[in-house]
């Protein structure tokens, strides 16, 4: 399976990266990809927007990965086939204590994107209840990602190659 990363540099050593400062993330520290490579390029464009004064331009890079990596018996995984309840409840964890560990080394499922952010945002604040939460986020069309937590499943990801987006 090729999967993929976009980033404002060309990722050849993946590394477990921790938390930014005030950055939170869907599934926790560690390293991203995707089964998309548009996902990845939307990354990038994302990325490079938000450095000031900075050429807009960055990299998707390519990894290769066992077909079976989620259900690799060596490694602890956890999989969200859409983002429901139990998704939800997961990514406001990860988004609201900087401090939670999940204690998985592979969790895979939707990107929450800036229109689901607002959705949750919504819910956390009780503007919008649990039930139109979870109507509203069956009406997007999300992207996956793939989040290696440790240095175990890391381990398991073979650099392809990186090309550069503009």
């Amino acid at each position: 399976m090729n999967l993929y990363h976009g980033s404002l540099v060309p990722v050849e050593q993946p590394k477990i990266l921790t938390r930014e400062a005030g950055k939170t993330c869907d599934f926790g520290i560690g390293f991203y990809t995707t089964t998309k490579r548009e996902q990845a390029e939307r990354w990038v464009i994302i990325k490079a927007k938000q450095k000031a004064g900075a050429e807009k331009k960055g990299f998707v890079s390519e990894y290769e990965v066992g077909n079976n990596i989620l259900r690799d018996k060596l490694l602890k995984t956890l999989i969200f086939k859409k983002a429901d309840k139990t998704w939800l409840e997961f990514v406001i964890k990860n988004r609201k204590n900087p401090d939670f560990d999940h204690g998985f080394d592979l969790v895979f499922g939707p990107v929450a994107n800036d229109r689901v952010y607002t959705t949750i945002n919504l819910y956390e604040s009780g503007l919008i209840n649990l039930q139109t939460t979870l109507s509203e986020l069956k009406t997007y069309r999300l992207a996956d990602q793939l989040l290696f937590h440790t240095e175990k499943s890391l381990a398991r990801l073979s650099f392809v190659k990186w090309e550069e987006v503009k």
